[in-house]
């Protein structure tokens, strides 16, 4: 397995082909405890002085390329000094240990969710797809329940259908934890307004997600010990 630190670098500097100033704003977060974060916002403000230049045609052809070139010589050296506790701290800073149970039909749709909620970020993920309701003792401890009913092209039987139709009442009226719901809508939402929320496609259900676990943080905060 590749070390963070490598695998940090390798994504930070496929970064720099196309868009230096994100790059910058990630190397903030990777070296905001360390003595190379005044390198970051020095290189940050050169980007800036020859963004204006740019704009106002102070410079030549030629001299924007060089100093372009040169700033980002100095971005992949400094990339190249993020050693293993770096990367590590900034994975921990920025993983997120909310408690997920994935309700899903079948162990290939399981493998496409795992994409959504990679183990480097999402760190208490547990995925069903047994078509049974899990125990409510067990699903309890979760902060965040996810059912999964997005049409995909697996293609399932009466059966299997019928099964998994009948978990959402389930973990609607007998669990505790908030459910965000993915797939079409459904008449049991309109019924549970303060139980659960709805994302009818993947491109919404992080922004969902970081919603719903904005709410926990600050209902559990609000609420008295």
């Amino acid at each position: 397995m590749m070390p963070q630190h490598e695998k940090l670098q390798k994504q930070l500097k496929q970064m720099v082909e196309k868009n230096l100033r994100e790059v910058l704003q990630r190397l903030k977060q990777v070296f905001e405890h360390t003595n190379k974060y005044n390198l970051v916002i020095s290189l940050n403000t050169q980007l800036n002085e020859l963004t204006n230049h740019r704009i106002i045609g102070s410079l030549s052809k030629d001299e924007e390329l060089r100093t372009f070139n040169q700033i980002s010589s100095n971005i992949l050296m400094l990339i190249d000094q993020i050693d293993e506790e770096i990367a590590s701290a900034y994975e921990l800073e920025n993983s997120i240990f909310t408690r997920f149970l994935v309700i899903c039909k079948s162990p290939e749709r399981k493998v496409y969710l795992q994409s959504l909620f990679p183990e480097t970020r999402y760190k208490e993920v547990h995925f069903d797809y047994s078509l049974l309701p899990c125990p409510k003792e067990t699903a309890n401890t979760y902060d965040l329940i996810v059912f999964d009913n997005l049409p995909h092209q697996g293609i399932y039987d009466e059966e299997t259908n019928n099964k998994f139709d009948h978990l959402l009442p389930y973990y609607l009226e007998e669990t505790l934890p908030l459910v965000l719901y993915l797939g079409p809508f459904s008449s049991l939402i309109n019924q549970y307004p303060e139980k659960v929320y709805a994302s009818n496609s993947i491109f919404s259900i992080h922004a969902r997600i970081q919603e719903m676990m904005s709410f926990i943080k600050y209902y559990q905060a609000e609420s008295p010990a």
